[in-house]
């Protein structure tokens, strides 16, 4: 394999279930140990869920989150100002997050991309994710929305990318929507054809 080629796969890394269940129980050790800063373990968390930019989450404040619309509002992001839909989960776990007296930013206080990095590379091992980034974080969002069938315009604005240039990757790698759509479908007609209930099952091998 070519030197390009190896660089492209690294930076298009993302997250198997598997893997995001070893990340999230490695969190919840840190967290119940104390051996990780609560606001590096909140910056993670939401890097997971949302699929936001690192920069985007440290300087996320709380006058940026609108909870009745679900949303954040991102602001001198790489592709200028901008609102990022977020689900239940992430409101969920925004609205638990305590509230430090004193600061407004939603992690708890301000830490530099190098006290996250550093942070990040000892929960990473820790999680057997040696060759991961924070920013895989990212792409395993993008590569879920992609697996779900959504459309390159919804994962452009999903992920707040300028064009369409940078979300074809998601669209059309593992899991390709077609393939997924075919399943649906497929398994829709076989149910029916067999007389089954609506309730959708998979082929017998």
């Amino acid at each position: 394999m070519c030197a390009s080629n190896a660089s492209q796969r690294e930076r298009e890394r993302f997250l198997s279930e598997v893997e995001l269940g070893r990340l999230g129980a490695t969190l919840t050790e840190a967290e119940q140990k104390g051996t990780v800063q609560p606001a590096v373990l909140r910056a993670i968390w939401l890097l997971a869920l949302t699929g936001c930019r690192l920069s985007e989450v440290l300087g996320l404040r709380w006058d940026d989150v609108d909870f009745e619309i679900g949303e954040l509002r991102i602001h001198d992001a790489k592709s200028g100002d901008r609102k990022h839909a977020v689900g239940g989960p992430a409101l969920a776990f925004l609205d638990q997050l305590p509230r430090d007296a004193g600061s407004s930013w939603v992690i708890g206080k301000r830490v530099s991309i190098w006290l996250m990095e550093d942070n990040w590379r000892r929960i990473r091992d820790r999680a057997g994710l040696n060759d991961c980034r924070m920013h895989d974080l990212r792409h395993t969002v993008g590569t879920y929305a992609g697996q779900t069938g959504a459309n390159a315009f919804l994962i452009r604005d999903k992920l707040g990318h300028k064009t369409l240039a940078m979300t074809g990757r998601y669209v059309e790698k593992d899991g390709d929507p077609l393939r997924s759509l075919s399943d649906r479908i497929e398994r829709r007609i076989v149910s029916a054809m067999r007389g089954d209930s609506a309730e959708i099952v998979p082929l017998k091998r």
